[in-house]
């Protein structure tokens, strides 16, 4: 009896399982069917928008709406760059520090904000998205409003190395999952 249980159960389990796999290996094939590399660079932009939207939703499930959230993305890119770019950092050393980084100033803002009710937190953030926006497009040091050129490609991960599109695709994708 016992092992009929297990049968059943097993084959249930199977049946969820295979059309989920079928489905989640959509992704890692899709670069293969697609050959025109500004159709990969939208798959790029939508995987990073991806990431922006499940910011959001971590937020909005802890009850709050926020418009902060490019201002605090815009922290990570720059302090990644510059890193990168004047500390002559890794990518992959300077990707997590710039996290820190941004995580920081929205501790510290964050604590002064949460405090304020409703409507009040939401102009708030939005307030900190343009203190960001002004105070880095001032800085010349961070390229003014041109922002920052030049960046290098991310240095190889083994025998993976980032030159074209879909080796990007896979990344952001790799960070969507």
């Amino acid at each position: 009896m016992e092992n009929r249980f297990n049968t059943i159960s097993l084959s249930r389990a199977m049946r969820r399982t295979i059309p989920l796999l079928l489905i989640g290996s959509i992704p890692l094939l899709l670069p293969l069917a697609i050959k025109s590399p500004y159709q990969v660079h939208l798959l790029i932009m939508a995987g990073i928008n991806i990431l922006l939207a499940l910011s959001f939703s971590l937020l909005f499930s802890a009850g709050l709406i926020t418009i902060g959230a490019a201002g605090f993305w815009a922290i990570g890119a720059y302090s990644s760059a510059v890193l990168v770019m004047k500390g002559n950092l890794s990518f992959w050393i300077s990707l997590p520090l710039a996290g820190v980084a941004s995580g920081i100033v929205a501790l510290i803002t964050g604590l002064i904000i949460l405090r304020s009710p409703g409507v009040a937190f939401i102009v708030q953030t939005m307030v900190i998205n343009m203190v960001v926006e002004q105070v880095l497009g001032q800085v010349e040091f961070l390229g003014g409003w041109a922002g920052i050129l030049g960046i290098p490609n991310p240095g190889p991960i083994g025998s993976i190395r980032f030159v074209n599109k879909v080796s990007y695709y896979y990344l952001s994708f790799f960070f969507c999952s």
